[in-house]
């Protein structure tokens, strides 16, 4: 009878043992997934909302067109995958792209080096709005009105002399230079 209970005793470990090592892989998954996912599902909760929208060709090809004949430093703000700031660097532009999620800034930086632009770009996680644009000849703000019409804007306008626009010029008061700004909900 004691042989009996020491082999049934052996036995319940192990499936304890297993019955642990499942959950304890259940709940790392979990916390896997939300920690992937978070950055992605934050902006709804914040005040000003600021989802994450890829812009389309059309309107990549916009924003480029708005640049023609435009060179120099350039910062989208907002630039979610890098599709603007990539784009503009093929077309010579010192490009900088400013986001909150850190995964599309990751994934940026990697688009960045897999295109062989990573010389001429930077990707930065900051605060949009407290991101210093000073030194940049061109700036992209292409987002949702709340991005457009925000206080975010607010801030930018306090520090540069614009109007808002589809595509224009707007003049630091300390940089002594002027620089383009292109400001689109969605630029078709």
């Amino acid at each position: 009878m004691e042989v009996l209970e020491a082999g049934n005793t052996s036995s319940g470990n192990g499936i304890k043992r297993r019955g642990l090592f499942l959950i304890g892989i259940t709940g790392g998954a979990a916390v896997a997934v939300s920690a992937l996912c978070y950055p992605f599902l934050s902006p709804a909760l914040r005040r000003i909302c600021l989802p994450y929208v890829p812009a389309t060709g059309v309107q990549v090809s916009n924003v480029l067109k708005a640049l023609t004949g435009k060179s120099g430093s350039l910062l989208d703000i907002g630039s979610g995958d890098g599709r603007i700031v990539l784009a503009t660097a093929k077309r010579g532009f010192q490009s900088d792209g400013v986001e909150l999620n850190i995964w599309l800034v990751l994934y940026s930086k990697f688009a960045a080096f897999k295109a062989g632009l990573s010389k001429s770009t930077n990707f930065y996680r900051r605060d949009l709005w407290a991101f210093p644009i000073h030194s940049y000849r061109n700036v992209v703000i292409f987002g949702t009105e709340e991005m457009l019409v925000g206080e975010g804007l607010l801030k930018i306008r306090a520090t540069v002399r614009i109007k808002p626009m589809t595509a224009g010029s707007m003049s630091h008061p300390h940089a002594g230079h002027s620089a383009t700004l292109v400001l689109s909900q969605d630029l078709r």
